[in-house]
Protein backbone atom coordinates (compact mmCIF):
# COMPACT_ATOMS: atom_id res chain seq x y z
CA UNK A 1 0.00 0.00 0.00
CA UNK A 2 2.83 2.36 0.75
CA UNK A 3 4.09 1.84 -2.35
CA UNK A 4 0.59 2.93 -4.48
CA UNK A 5 -0.59 -0.36 -4.65
CA UNK A 6 -4.18 -1.73 -3.90
CA UNK A 7 -4.45 -4.10 -1.86
CA UNK A 8 -7.82 -5.94 -0.53
CA UNK A 9 -6.84 -8.04 3.56
CA UNK A 10 -8.51 -10.33 4.92
CA UNK A 11 -8.06 -11.62 8.40
CA UNK A 12 -9.04 -15.09 9.29
CA UNK A 13 -8.07 -16.36 12.95
CA UNK A 14 -9.08 -17.81 15.79
CA UNK A 15 -8.92 -15.04 18.10
CA UNK A 16 -10.72 -11.23 18.33
CA UNK A 17 -7.97 -9.93 19.88
CA UNK A 18 -6.54 -7.91 16.91
CA UNK A 19 -10.05 -7.55 15.57
CA UNK A 20 -9.60 -3.22 16.19
CA UNK A 21 -6.12 -3.07 14.80
CA UNK A 22 -7.45 -4.97 11.55
CA UNK A 23 -9.95 -2.20 10.80
CA UNK A 24 -7.20 0.76 11.29
CA UNK A 25 -5.15 -0.81 8.27
CA UNK A 26 -8.17 -1.10 6.26
CA UNK A 27 -8.58 -4.53 6.36
CA UNK A 28 -11.74 -5.50 4.40
CA UNK A 29 -12.94 -8.89 6.41
CA UNK A 30 -11.84 -10.54 9.81
CA UNK A 31 -13.44 -14.42 9.47
CA UNK A 32 -13.24 -16.38 13.27
CA UNK A 33 -12.34 -19.74 12.71
CA UNK A 34 -14.28 -22.21 11.80
CA UNK A 35 -15.31 -20.41 8.38
CA UNK A 36 -17.75 -21.26 5.82
CA UNK A 37 -17.73 -21.65 2.53
CA UNK A 38 -20.42 -18.46 2.28
CA UNK A 39 -18.52 -16.60 4.48
CA UNK A 40 -15.07 -16.87 2.15
CA UNK A 41 -17.33 -15.95 -0.85
CA UNK A 42 -18.85 -12.83 0.85
CA UNK A 43 -15.28 -11.43 1.91
CA UNK A 44 -13.82 -12.19 -1.59
CA UNK A 45 -16.65 -10.94 -3.43
CA UNK A 46 -16.54 -7.55 -0.88
CA UNK A 47 -12.58 -7.78 -1.82
CA UNK A 48 -13.35 -7.72 -5.65
CA UNK A 49 -15.86 -4.83 -5.58
CA UNK A 50 -13.43 -2.75 -3.40
CA UNK A 51 -10.66 -3.18 -5.71
CA UNK A 52 -12.63 -2.33 -8.80
CA UNK A 53 -13.61 0.73 -7.32
CA UNK A 54 -10.50 1.27 -5.59
CA UNK A 55 -9.44 2.74 -9.56
CA UNK A 56 -11.50 5.22 -9.40
CA UNK A 57 -9.62 8.64 -9.66
CA UNK A 58 -10.26 12.48 -10.63
CA UNK A 59 -7.49 14.78 -12.69
CA UNK A 60 -6.79 17.73 -11.34
CA UNK A 61 -4.74 18.67 -14.05
CA UNK A 62 -3.25 17.25 -17.22
CA UNK A 63 -0.47 14.69 -15.87
CA UNK A 64 -2.00 14.26 -12.33
CA UNK A 65 -4.76 12.14 -11.02
CA UNK A 66 -6.17 11.63 -7.89
CA UNK A 67 -7.47 8.05 -6.17
CA UNK A 68 -10.69 8.55 -4.65
CA UNK A 69 -9.68 6.22 -1.82
CA UNK A 70 -6.76 8.19 -1.35
CA UNK A 71 -8.44 10.97 -0.32
CA UNK A 72 -9.15 11.65 3.39
CA UNK A 73 -11.72 14.85 3.35
CA UNK A 74 -12.00 17.93 1.28
CA UNK A 75 -12.11 21.37 2.13
CA UNK A 76 -13.67 24.33 0.71
CA UNK A 77 -12.22 27.92 1.10
CA UNK A 78 -14.38 30.38 -1.66
CA UNK A 79 -13.78 28.29 -4.92
CA UNK A 80 -10.96 26.67 -4.02
CA UNK A 81 -10.90 23.57 -2.87
CA UNK A 82 -8.43 21.15 -1.12
CA UNK A 83 -8.08 17.56 -1.34
CA UNK A 84 -6.18 15.95 1.41
CA UNK A 85 -5.61 12.73 0.68
CA UNK A 86 -2.68 9.68 2.49
CA UNK A 87 0.06 11.60 0.46
CA UNK A 88 -0.26 15.13 -0.18
CA UNK A 89 -2.98 17.99 -0.03
CA UNK A 90 -3.53 19.22 -3.39
CA UNK A 91 -5.72 22.68 -3.82
CA UNK A 92 -7.98 22.99 -7.06
CA UNK A 93 -9.84 25.86 -8.42
CA UNK A 94 -13.12 24.52 -8.25
CA UNK A 95 -15.96 24.75 -5.80
CA UNK A 96 -16.91 21.50 -3.59
CA UNK A 97 -20.20 20.66 -5.36
CA UNK A 98 -18.81 20.31 -8.43
CA UNK A 99 -16.08 18.08 -7.01
CA UNK A 100 -18.58 15.73 -4.99
CA UNK A 101 -20.04 15.68 -8.21
CA UNK A 102 -17.12 14.81 -10.41
CA UNK A 103 -16.38 11.86 -7.53
CA UNK A 104 -19.72 10.99 -7.16
CA UNK A 105 -18.93 8.23 -4.54
CA UNK A 106 -21.34 7.51 -1.86
CA UNK A 107 -18.73 6.97 0.43
CA UNK A 108 -18.21 11.07 0.77
CA UNK A 109 -20.26 13.08 2.34
CA UNK A 110 -21.03 16.57 3.31
CA UNK A 111 -20.69 17.47 6.54
CA UNK A 112 -20.56 21.24 6.78
CA UNK A 113 -20.65 24.11 4.27
CA UNK A 114 -16.97 23.47 3.72
CA UNK A 115 -16.10 20.17 4.68
CA UNK A 116 -16.87 16.88 3.25
CA UNK A 117 -15.65 13.43 4.05
CA UNK A 118 -14.81 10.28 3.10
CA UNK A 119 -17.11 7.82 5.32
CA UNK A 120 -13.41 4.98 5.02
CA UNK A 121 -11.47 7.19 6.88
CA UNK A 122 -14.07 8.25 9.63
CA UNK A 123 -12.60 6.67 13.06
CA UNK A 124 -16.17 8.52 15.10
CA UNK A 125 -18.32 11.22 15.46
CA UNK A 126 -18.34 12.58 19.02
CA UNK A 127 -21.05 15.66 19.74
CA UNK A 128 -20.51 17.87 16.60
CA UNK A 129 -16.93 16.90 15.39
CA UNK A 130 -16.01 13.87 12.86
CA UNK A 131 -12.39 12.36 13.88
CA UNK A 132 -11.08 11.08 11.54
CA UNK A 133 -8.51 7.88 11.39
CA UNK A 134 -5.56 10.25 10.90
CA UNK A 135 -6.78 11.89 13.97
CA UNK A 136 -7.69 15.23 12.10
CA UNK A 137 -11.34 16.74 14.16
CA UNK A 138 -13.77 18.31 11.93
CA UNK A 139 -16.73 19.94 12.92
CA UNK A 140 -19.82 19.15 11.84
CA UNK A 141 -22.79 22.10 10.48
CA UNK A 142 -25.98 21.60 12.52
CA UNK A 143 -28.12 20.80 9.30
CA UNK A 144 -25.69 18.01 8.39
CA UNK A 145 -25.75 16.04 11.63
CA UNK A 146 -28.14 14.02 11.00
CA UNK A 147 -27.50 12.93 7.57
CA UNK A 148 -23.81 11.99 8.20
CA UNK A 149 -25.10 9.88 10.89
CA UNK A 150 -27.34 7.88 8.57
CA UNK A 151 -24.84 7.40 5.98
CA UNK A 152 -22.19 7.02 8.54
CA UNK A 153 -24.46 4.08 9.30
CA UNK A 154 -25.26 2.68 6.33
CA UNK A 155 -21.89 2.96 5.43
CA UNK A 156 -20.14 0.46 8.94
CA UNK A 157 -23.65 -1.80 8.23
CA UNK A 158 -22.57 -2.57 4.57
CA UNK A 159 -18.92 -3.14 5.50
CA UNK A 160 -20.21 -6.49 7.44
CA UNK A 161 -22.15 -7.91 4.39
Amino acid sequence: RDKGYYTAIIFITVSTEYYPQSYEIGSHHYLLKPISYEQIENALNRCQNYLKNAKKYILISSDKKIYIQDIYYLEVLHNTTTLYTCHQDYKVNYPLNKILDDIHDSHFTRIHKSFAVHLKYVKYIKDNQVILMNGICLNIGRKYIRILKENYWTYLTSREE
